[in-house]
């Protein structure tokens, strides 16, 4: 993996769209790609669909354009191709924002990552990672509520 923007080979980034159902790692709303077609115009078409219909179709697709984004930080040690997620375009384009939090949420999170992940790396890194997902699981609540 080079500086900066994570890349991976187009096997693996098959394998990643396949691991994460075709779905944004962050928003869990379906990939789409740009794909032009056969009267050269370029349309946005569904990884999932794409997949299904020809299972070789996907290799040939500019998978390059694709949003990967690194779970954790190079910096604080996030590395190889396991850390790697692939987002939509809206979740790619979305700000670093901070968050302040009693010392006793933190604790009671950074319990919750050691049970889970059983100390495997640095685990006030993965604060944020699980953050995102009981925000993202209450916004999901929410709108079932309406």
């Amino acid at each position: 993996m080079s500086k900066g923007r994570p890349s991976l080979s187009t096997m693996e980034t098959v394998d990643l769209i396949r691991e994460q159902k075709y779905c944004c790692a962050v928003c869990k709303e379906e990939l789409w790609i740009k794909n032009q077609g056969p009267d050269a115009n370029f349309r946005k078409r569904r990884l999932a669909g794409i997949d299904s219909n020809n299972r070789e179709a996907l290799y040939r697709l500019p998978l390059h354009e694709l949003n990967l984004h690194h779970k954790l930080p190079r910096s604080a040690g996030g590395s190889g191709s396991e850390n790697v997620e692939i987002v939509c375009e809206d979740c790619s384009e979305t700000s670093q924002k901070s968050i302040t939090l009693p010392n006793s949420i933190w604790k009671m999170l950074d319990d919750h990552n050691r049970e889970i992940y059983a100390d495997k790396g640095n685990i006030g890194m993965s604060r944020g990672r699980r953050l995102r997902e009981i925000i993202m699981l209450h916004l999901h609540s929410l709108d079932s509520e309406k």
